[in-house]
């Protein structure tokens, strides 16, 4: 056989198997999308039984009006006993960090010196948001915000 020949039938298997890939990949595609549409159907039948089954709740929820709501007061209570830790171990952290510093005085740089000095600032600047976010969350469980 001739290089051309040769050359030729490889390009003719090499177009052949190209359509091959393409019919398969276009019949591919449309059963993909009849399982598509199919499991499209299954999934908007499972979320309306769901969805029936919130409205259930929500309907028994608001015949119950008792019971640990919380609300505005249980946020201003988490907010206040978290903000009360946190002063509470402001103390150690700053012994900590004092002892820290004066013990390593020779070993460390004053540029790290100046941020383990820091620390104690932070941890107030936490407690400050800690803070904000409980009295935000508060006002917003109480329909405030």
């Amino acid at each position: 056989m001739e290089l051309e020949t040769t050359l030729k039938i490889i390009a003719g298997g090499i177009v052949l198997i190209g359509l091959i890939v393409a019919f398969s990949l276009s019949l591919r595609r449309k059963y993909r999308d009849d399982t598509a549409a199919k499991n499209y159907e299954r999934i908007r039948n499972k979320l309306t039984t769901r969805e029936k089954k919130v409205e259930k709740i929500e309907e028994e929820d608001e015949e119950y009006s008792g019971g640990v709501g919380g609300g505005i007061i249980g946020s201003l209570i988490g907010g206040f006993i978290v903000i009360m830790i946190g002063v509470s171990l402001l103390g150690p952290v700053t012994n900590s960090v004092n002892d820290a510093v004066n013990s390593s005085n020779q070993s460390m740089s004053p540029v790290s010196q100046t941020f383990l000095k820091a620390v104690p600032i932070i941890f107030i600047v936490a407690i400050v948001f800690i803070a904000i976010a409980s009295a935000a969350n508060a006002l917003r469980n109480g329909g405030m915000i």
